[in-house]
């Protein structure tokens, strides 16, 4: 995986963006919208269509992620609100061979971007915090804790490239056993994006997670094409885990309507 990422970014090395103004109005949606710290306020709706879970490649999963993601405050900084509420439906990947469906883990991020490093340059970053709510309906569907720790993302937006990372860790808050230890998680969600035109962009993402206690990564790279407007943002990608767990899926395919609200 991380091959494959280094290879797609190794063009934005060699071939280096001129800065551009990210949250100029004036900048392409599509452009804003691969910014983890935007300022243009939008809601996407993600659907993940998984397959071949388990041992057996027989489970599938869908799940529906709503992202609203906000930006607010001014003067000495300003504010980014990130969050990720999924619906989730499993099918063949219980033990029972029953139908799971339900709300998963809430994972709300909040950073903050010094007014030093907030100006339309290209280069921006920002810090925070990240939190886990277990909203899950099932517990097959969440890990059943709260979780709380630091987050950092970075983005570099070129006139034709951008590229970045969001990180987060997450700290696993009570429910210790013997039984049943806390599990934290690193998040890592390194990104690269390329326009084609005003509207059209390309890109690849990975969502990847560190489970300290199992020692062990997991997690998809994303292929997506986008189309942007000025209200309404459609992309259509391929997903691919290249290595991970056996119970993890194999490939998916993803689908994204975002609407913009400014």
């Amino acid at each position: 995986m991380c091959r494959l990422l280094g290879f797609l970014l190794a063009g934005a090395v060699l071939y280096p963006p001129s800065p551009a103004h990210a949250n100029d109005p004036a900048t392409p949606p599509g452009r804003q919208l691969i910014d983890p710290l935007t300022t243009r306020d939008h809601l996407p709706l993600r659907l993940d269509w998984d397959t071949q879970i388990g041992g057996f490649d027989e489970g599938k999963r869908q799940t529906l992620a709503v992202e609203p993601v906000f930006s607010f405050g001014e003067g000495s900084g300003r504010w980014v609100s990130r969050t990720l509420l999924p619906l989730i439906r499993e099918d063949g990947v219980d033990p029972d061979d029953r139908v799971q469906t339900g709300m998963g883990d809430l994972l709300q991020t909040l950073y903050y971007v010094p007014a030093s490093v907030a100006r339309d340059d290209g280069f921006h970053w920002g810090v925070g915090a990240t939190l886990r709510a277990p909203t899950a309906s099932d517990d097959a569907l969440g890990e059943d804790e709260w979780a709380l720790g630091p987050a950092f993302a970075a983005a570099w937006i070129g006139r034709r490239w951008s590229w970045g990372a969001q990180v987060q860790h997450l700290q696993a808050i009570g429910g210790d056993s013997d039984d049943d230890p806390d599990r934290n998680y690193t998040l890592l969600a390194p990104f690269a994006a390329r326009d084609l035109s005003d509207d059209w962009s390309v890109g690849v993402q990975v969502d990847a997670a560190y489970d300290w206690q199992r020692d062990r990564i997991k997690g998809p790279l994303t292929l997506y094409a986008r189309r942007a407007g000025e209200a309404f943002a459609f992309d259509a990608g391929f997903r691919y885990w290249i290595d991970g767990p056996t119970e993890e899926p194999e490939w998916g395919v993803r689908l994204g309507l975002t609407w913009i609200l400014d």
